[in-house]
């Protein structure tokens, strides 16, 4: 057949609760199958995630332009299983999808009149992400982006991307994307930025994450848990020289501008203990008042970031949560990366 107008990667590692429901989203798409190339890429699943995979395989290739299965003999994290799946694909454009995004059947068809209807440097659009388990940061993040078209600085999953993009930038960098990471799509959607590219998450089209673990059994006790968990393991990741690694290497490939907000943050956490003790041994309210005028017009550009005028009070409140997280991340810029790097952590 000839070239495809979308190749599909998909990847998945032990995802036998939700592959199917994938697959499934993806066959009963209102988009031409013949007009799709299928690349499953697994990343060393010990589940039954293969057999599912290989026995829709036997059903339903005769419906697609072409399908195509690689089998990871381990787990090498999702950059890898990305970049193999792309490596092979043929497709003007790429759909990159996780194994736990449901897509309801006009996806594929929106997301593609969305993108061939706006300006070119408009490289990937991205569905808005409904959570099925998510906590109250994801609720208000959902919340905020509903309905609207905004802007993104991260390629994630199930982001429609144009195949010059690819080519001009390169793949994901598999450095990043270890388990319980998220650089690797922020650090990919940089590059894209640095090169005045656009990235837009198009709130009228919707997609379900499912993101629960199989074993709940309350959707109220696992958000609140896996708040908790989220909790401790960001606090656990401001002292991680992994999460160091991959934030450095995230500025590394940032536009000029996103450079320069980050060095205000570090000078905003680096400055704040100084400041307050000259302003108290001099007693001189210059230095703190001049402080407090720079804290507040970075969070004014954070909350433009993530204003809604239908919903000021969850756009305060999460600018809020958001500005002070990135405050805390800055003092990951301020630790000097150790002498030797752990390569088998960050392979």
């Amino acid at each position: 057949m000839g070239q495809p107008l979308i190749s599909i990667v998909l990847t998945s590692y032990n995802s036998e609760r939700t592959i199917h429901n994938v697959l499934d989203s993806i066959v009963k798409q209102n988009f031409p199958l013949n007009d799709i190339e299928l690349v499953l890429v697994d990343d060393g699943s010990r589940d039954n995630t293969l057999n599912i995979v290989n026995k829709f395989i036997s059903e339903n290739v005769h419906k697609f332009n072409n399908v195509k299965l690689i089998v990871h003999d381990r787990n090498y994290g999702v950059s890898k299983a990305r970049n193999d799946g792309i490596k092979t694909s043929r497709g003007k454009y790429l759909l990159i999808l996780d194994h736990d995004v449901i897509m309801p059947s006009n996806t594929l068809k929106m997301l593609l009149e969305y993108i061939e209807s706006v300006s070119k440097k408009v490289v990937a659009v991205i569905p808005l992400h409904n959570n099925l388990c998510s906590g109250f940061l994801e609720k208000w993040e959902y919340k905020i982006r509903r309905r609207k078209i905004t802007r993104s600085n991260s390629i994630t999953s199930c982001a429609l991307i144009k195949r010059e993009l690819i080519d001009e930038i390169g793949l994901y960098d598999e450095s990043l994307g270890l388990p319980f990471t998220i650089y690797e799509d922020i650090e990919y959607g940089a590059r894209a930025l640095a090169k005045g590219y656009e990235i837009h998450v198009v709130g009228t089209i919707e997609v379900l994450h499912d993101n629960c673990d199989e074993t709940t059994t309350s959707l109220h006790a696992y958000s609140a848990v896996k708040s908790y968990k989220k909790f401790l393991n960001a606090m656990k990741s401001l002292s991680d020289p992994i999460y160091r690694y991959s934030l450095k290497k995230y500025l590394c490939s940032s536009p000029i501008w996103e450079k320069l907000r980050w060095i205000a943050y570090s000078a905003l956490t680096a400055s704040f203990i100084p400041i307050v003790v000259i302003s108290t041994l001099l007693e001189l309210k210059t230095f703190i008042l001049a402080w407090m005028l720079f804290a507040i017009v970075m969070y004014l550009d954070v909350l433009r970031q993530h204003w809604n005028s239908s919903i000021p009070t969850v756009s305060f409140a999460y600018s809020t949560i958001a500005f002070t997280w990135r405050l805390a991340r800055s003092t990951m810029l301020l630790i000097p990366g150790p002498r030797t790097t752990n390569r088998s952590r960050i392979k």
